[in-house]
């Protein structure tokens, strides 16, 4: 077999080329990076009703599918699309003032209710102490440490919360002034929903329009997996953290334990971060039934230990699967790199766009490998 020494000369040009123009614009984004990220979050404020629109459509389009699927095919097409999408809204619009109309008051209750209480489980959690040092034996040098530590810890943690309660309100007052931004969001959501096969028609002219047959349909594939892995991870997600957050609260409702919507709604919303976040929703609830009765923080840990191996080894797999298709190192790495440039944010998004890029260079290699004829076992 005759091989083309200058095709291949020229593909290695090529694709030396481009991996340097990757590695130099690598270099100078973490190079500017923080000028990189001023700009990303201006864009990011600017184009707030697409991202939003486009989000919410991404998360009711399922519903959407299944409503329309399930109504009378006498009807036609379009009223069957408008019929969907109209109670697909009215499912979120119930949820949202559910939400707001029920939970959001009675964690303002609670939390209220802690901080005013503050100061009566502190003198509990000390006498518990106390207690356990008579009871023990212990020196008073390491009792008066804890007691000390204990103290400095508290102190710290309500100087925080006063802290915080300016930024709480400031944050309230910037989430009212962006409810246009909102409502924006909405209708571009509804009309994303209603002519969603006409946009994304559009987008594929385009596309082959401009970049060719070749890069198109490299486009179109790019597309189907970042829908499957988004698709798959965060519905399957946003389902498991509301499974867990209630199993938590009829838990806690059988045991007893104190503050029970609240520390409920912080494991369930922290259980939408993989790998860590169960064990970040652990610790503010550990930290509050501590400071009341020591004794039902350790019985709550043991719980959540429970709940939290019930979730990883048998409702989440059954939800998820293998949707990633990440080992749990790649995992870990993407949560850490995500949470480190991003914060919580990136922790959540992090996975499946890592997962995404995951793929993308796996197939490249494997190309890379075919097209050299290289084996490798």
């Amino acid at each position: 077999m005759k091989i083309d020494f200058s095709n291949r000369i020229k593909e290695n040009v090529i694709s030396g080329i481009l991996v340097g123009l990757v590695i130099v614009s690598v270099y100078f984004l973490f190079l500017n990076f923080n000028s990189v990220k001023a700009i990303l979050t201006k864009t990011f404020d600017i184009l707030l009703p697409f991202i939003s629109g486009f989000a919410l459509a991404f998360i009711l389009l399922p519903i959407t599918k299944h409503i329309e699927r399930i109504l009378p095919k006498t009807m036609k097409f379009a009223t069957r699309r408008k019929i969907s999408v109209f109670l697909s809204m009215l499912c979120f619009f119930l949820v949202l003032s559910t939400f707001l109309g029920i939970l959001i008051p009675q964690l303002v209750f609670s939390a209220t209710q802690l901080s005013n209480k503050m100061s009566e489980y502190i003198t509990n959690a000390s006498k518990f102490i106390m207690d356990l040092n008579t009871n023990l034996n212990i020196s008073s040098e390491v009792s008066n440490y804890i007691l000390s530590t204990g103290s400095g810890i508290v102190d710290n943690v309500i100087v925080s919360i006063r802290n915080y309660l300016p930024q709480l309100l400031s944050s309230s007052i910037n989430f009212i002034t962006k409810t246009f931004s909102m409502i924006i969001g909405i209708i571009i959501a509804v009309y994303i929903l209603l002519d969603r096969e006409k946009f994304a028609l559009q987008i594929k002219k385009t596309v082959y329009g401009i970049f060719g047959v070749n890069i198109g349909n490299r486009f179109v594939s790019i597309m189907k997996l970042s829908n499957r892995v988004f698709n798959s991870f965060i519905i399957g997600k946003i389902i498991d953290s509301i499974i867990i957050g209630i199993l938590c609260f009829i838990g806690m409702t059988i045991f007893k334990f104190d503050y029970v919507l609240l520390i409920s709604f912080i494991v369930g919303l922290t259980n939408m971060i993989p790998v860590f976040g169960p064990f970040i929703g652990a610790i503010p609830g550990i930290f509050i039934l501590f400071i009341i009765n020591p004794i039902s923080a350790l019985w709550f840990a043991l719980f959540i230990l429970g709940l939290q191996q019930f979730d990883g080894n048998i409702l989440g797999p059954y939800i998820l699967g293998d949707s990633l298709g990440l080992s749990s190192l790649w995992v870990m790495f993407a949560i850490l790199l995500g949470g480190g440039l991003f914060g919580i944010v990136g922790m959540f998004l992090g996975v499946p766009v890592f997962a995404i890029f995951y793929h993308l260079f796996k197939g490249f290699i494997y190309r890379r490998l075919h097209h050299q004829n290289i084996n490798i076992n």
